[in-house]
């Protein structure tokens, strides 16, 4: 018996399947039309907000870290 014999042969799609990727989510640039880009940009921008005061926070905490443990 092949191996696979019994799996359903995926390998050819009809219609509107055919723009679809796994999980049946667009592909190539049909994904850029789905999203919505000021959702994005705040996002990114929230994200680099956040960034720029954590890591001088953590580099300070750091040191100190590394100061107590020299001493």
């Amino acid at each position: 018996m092949k191996a696979g014999a019994n799996r359903p042969d995926f390998s050819t799609t009809t219609g509107n399947q055919s723009r679809r990727g796994a999980f049946g989510q667009p592909k190539g640039k049909e994904i850029m039309t789905v999203h919505d880009m000021e959702k994005a940009q705040a996002t990114y921008s929230g994200f680099m907000g956040t960034l720029k005061w954590a890591v001088p926070v953590i580099a300070v905490i750091a040191f100190i870290v590394v100061a107590l443990i020299a001493n």
